[in-house]
């Protein structure tokens, strides 16, 4: 593979993504061209690499609500997180032949471990994310942008979703409502009414996505598996639709948007209640995980219906994230959504599953260049904010000079 070649006044990105799913780090090699309605991309490479079983595991039980962390486990996580950043991205520059002198910055979301979009009662918004920014920076050399929520929610907003920024940046038509929908761990949407601007976008959780059923299918599996390849496993079900009321009458699908979701509130608790449920009534674990794949596709369809149809025209639906790949819950979707055409992302020209981690990257970019990256709307802020904070690497003082100068350039 020949060495990446960008015009000078692009950005170089690498950006960094691990989903809730907890199945593997991304990494995606990106030119970023112009800002804000002008922004534009290139995508030069991508590589994920996999979350190895033992750390999953300890990230599963530090995201648990009814464990007591040690503060010596979170620690280590962080660290380990940021090695785990560090080598995918080696490993991604080795594999596109990119010498890492060439490379503008890294933007790295880091792991998830707590997401409490709203407050409540005594409990402040707050967000946290493990991967420690420094390790990145000084195993690559790299100027490293992380820590991405955390400035939307001290502008009063959920910290999420920002993804959003890029589905309008590149995405939007002038004549066509879309909904940019991920199935990732959880299901977020981008709701892109036609000729929007920034002020016109509204996105929100949606729900779980991959989150419960991957859930389910490590306890039908004794943990074999970690997630159902191509939905076989639920082809095999029936739905049941008391696991699907159990699954939808969660508090979180009165909120109205925007709202945010997670482990929280579809992680390992609701998918004790579930199994427990249909043990005492005989299901098969074909039908659990059949159920809450329709239910996923269900709390799709429904916020939609409830919260963007009586307001805004939508003609289609496009769907990224590792979801796309079981077609079990795509038809379901396809046919809840009806008229609204449902298609892959890749139909715009763009893979699903690189989508996260270039968003980050854009966010990265537009961080360096001291743009707003949150869309106010979409996560309640009170007003856009410039998103992250930035570990200097090496490259960190010619970088700034290059962004001076594009900056004050006549």
């Amino acid at each position: 593979m020949s060495p990446v070649s960008t015009p000078t006044s692009d950005l170089l990105m690498v950006g960094l993504m691990s989903g809730t799913s907890l199945d593997a780090m991304d990494a995606a090699l990106v030119s970023v061209h112009g800002s804000g309605p002008r922004l534009s991309l290139a995508l030069h490479a991508f590589s994920s690499t996999p979350l190895p079983s033992a750390l999953r595991k300890r990230i599963l039980a530090a995201c648990d609500p009814r464990s007591t962390i040690p503060t010596q486990l979170l620690c280590e996580l962080h660290r380990e997180i940021g090695e785990l950043s560090a080598q995918a991205v080696q490993t991604l520059l080795a594999q596109s032949a990119t010498p890492s002198k060439t490379v503008d910055a890294i933007a790295a979301h880091g792991q998830t471990i707590w997401h409490q979009g709203r407050s409540h009662a005594d409990h402040p918004a707050c967000t946290l994310q493990l991967g420690e920014p420094s390790i990145i920076a000084e195993r690559t050399g790299i100027t490293t942008v992380a820590n991405f929520r955390a400035r939307d929610i001290a502008a009063g907003g959920q910290g999420a979703p920002l993804a959003s920024y890029l589905d309008w940046a590149l995405f939007r038509h002038p004549t066509r409502g879309r909904a940019l929908q991920n199935l990732g761990g959880i299901g977020n949407v981008t709701i892109l009414p036609a000729g929007c601007s920034p002020e016109d976008v509204i996105a929100f959780d949606t729900g779980p996505a991959n989150m419960l059923i991957d859930a389910i299918v490590r306890r039908a599996t004794s943990g074999t598996q970690t997630f159902d390849r191509d939905g076989r496993l639920a082809a095999q079900g029936r739905v049941q639709q008391d696991l699907v009321a159990m699954v939808l009458s969660h508090p979180f699908f009165l909120l109205a948007p925007p709202r945010t979701g997670g482990r929280e509130e579809f992680g390992e608790q609701l998918a004790d209640r579930l199994w427990q449920h249909s043990i005492e009534c005989g299901y098969t674990p074909p039908d659990v995980i059949a159920s809450c794949t329709y239910a996923t596709a269900r709390s799709i369809a429904s916020s939609y219906h409830q919260f963007v149809l009586p307001h805004t025209s939508l003609s289609e639906c496009f769907v990224s994230g590792g979801g796309t790949h079981n077609p079990v819950l795509l038809d379901w979707l396809i046919r809840l959504l009806a008229p609204i055409t449902v298609q892959p992302l890749s139909t715009l020209g763009f893979a699903p599953q690189h989508k996260e981690a270039a968003a980050f990257a854009v966010l990265g970019a537009e961080t360096l260049r001291n743009v707003p990256g949150s869309l106010p709307r979409a996560t309640g802020a009170t007003h856009a904010t410039v998103l992250g904070v930035i570990c200097p690497g090496e490259n960190f003082s010619s970088l700034m000079h290059r962004l001076y100068e594009e900056i004050t350039a006549p």
